[in-house]
């Protein structure tokens, strides 16, 4: 359901190209002087063969890149199983060695006998939530994707030419294991980014939570999706000369190795409730002490809309001071139309899709921060990791619609409302309800 294994792609891709390679292959008896002297349309041709036969080695290696992914990913599965056995086999030997002393019946058991079994139906327990719950779940989230992105076709990009180079900043690769994770800052990132980090090394791996959360964060410490070329190779699929220009048909197959990584890995991202994640960006980024945010955009804040010519130089000073940005001085900052046109928001609270792009990608697995252990641990098995990466335990949110509800009320009913246009594409697409406690005054 999630996966696409290797086997066949090679054979697929020469049985596919096999017939354009003849149809466009020059005559093995056609010699250099007749090839010299013949028609601009017959040197068209033999320019296309040269192009298509670029691109049938493209596609071999991209074929043979996967191939061999499969067939690490199969080998994983055999030690696992094998280790398994290994751990299992003195338990069958034992107990069929010795069928008086040990229990192999429920009914000889008495009910004292079971209180070390814990059954949780409620949480991360791959056996208690199937399969096909968990594809019902998926699906669920999904179908308000689907309809968002279909309903405006205009707003949303739904083609990778149309996407800069910067927009593809926050997927992050792993080739190893063919994932694609887009992280969304303020839902669990950090912890998401340890996994990925843990991922690159050999088996065994580290433990995520060993890992220190500021190295994660580093530039260049993870590979992402816009660090590899966009090359594309473009090949005339037919002998149509009339639209040949430059040695390839106009109307050409477009081959990129971002697109295969796309369409062939396993994507996944988490969201959070739009308004809640705002919330904990303002408060990590301007209650908690934070030089970088303070100079970056808190003087300007203060200096904008609290009234402030002159803030102070440094965020120590400002707290000596007891001046600090408040949560309807970030509400100002976002709604002035001028923000966004000097610059685009910052990560921290720009909309999630448009960090994610999901009218473009079309992810296999949409988690909720509301549910983070839950969902780590069925995107794990889906993966075939569970056996070897723990997700890191992380602190119960804080954030409440309760303690949203006190902090939105200095905010004026009008901008709460001007705050969720900006943001509800987000609470659309990724299936959060309009708060009506903070909207309907």
């Amino acid at each position: 359901m999630y996966h696409n294994t290797g086997h066949g792609r090679l054979g697929t891709v020469l049985f596919i190209l096999s017939p354009a390679l003849q149809s466009t292959r020059p005559s093995q008896c056609t010699s250099s002087q007749q090839l010299s002297a013949s028609s601009p349309v017959a040197m068209a041709q033999y320019s296309g063969f040269k192009q298509l036969l670029i691109y049938a080695v493209s596609m071999f290696i991209i074929a043979l890149s996967f191939y061999q992914w499969d067939m690490s990913q199969r080998k994983r599965e055999e030690r696992i199983h094998e280790t398994q056995e290994l751990r299992k086999q003195p338990l069958r030997e034992t107990c069929a060695g010795d069928k008086e002393t040990f229990k192999h019946h429920l009914e000889d058991v008495r009910n004292n006998e079971l209180a070390n079994l814990i059954v949780d139906d409620k949480q991360a327990g791959w056996n208690a939530l199937t399969e096909e719950r968990i594809h019902e779940t998926q699906e669920l989230r999904k179908q308000p994707l689907r309809e968002t992105c279909a309903g405006d076709k205009e707003t949303f990009k739904h083609r990778l030419e149309d996407v800069r180079n910067n927009e593809l900043a926050n997927l992050i690769v792993d080739d190893k294991h063919g994932i694609i994770y887009c992280y969304i800052p303020k839902v669990a990132c950090t912890n998401w980014k340890r996994v990925m980090f843990s991922l690159t090394k050999d088996e065994p791996y580290p433990d995520p939570a060993s890992i220190s959360p500021d190295l994660v964060h580093l530039p260049n410490i993870l590979p992402f999706l816009n660090s590899f070329p966009r090359s594309e190779i473009k090949v005339s699929p037919h002998n149509d000369t009339s639209k040949v220009s430059n040695g390839y048909n106009q109307e050409a197959l477009t081959f990129s190795f971002l697109q295969a990584k796309l369409k062939h890995y396993t994507k996944f991202l988490y969201v959070r409730d739009p308004f809640v994640r705002l919330f904990s960006a303002y408060r990590n980024k301007f209650q908690e002490h934070n030089e970088y945010f303070y100079q970056r955009y808190g003087r300007h804040i203060l200096r904008l809309y609290a009234n402030q010519p002159d803030p102070p130089q440094s965020l120590k000073e400002a707290n000596a001071s007891g001046m600090r940005v408040s949560f309807q001085n970030f509400i100002q900052y976002l709604l002035d139309p001028l923000t966004e046109r000097n610059e685009p928001f910052d990560p921290h609270w720009r909309q999630m899709q448009r960090l994610c792009l999901p009218c473009l990608i079309k992810y296999d697995f949409v988690g909720h921060q509301e549910t983070l252990q839950q969902d780590a641990s069925q995107l794990l098995k889906i993966l075939m990791l569970q056996d070897n990466i723990q997700f890191p335990p992380s602190y119960e949110n804080m954030t409440t619609p309760a303690f949203l509800l006190d902090w939105f009320s200095a905010v004026p009913l009008e901008d709460r409302r001007k705050l969720y246009e900006l943001y509800e594409q987000d609470f659309r697409m990724f299936g959060y309800k309009r708060p009506r406690e903070l909207l309907d005054g």
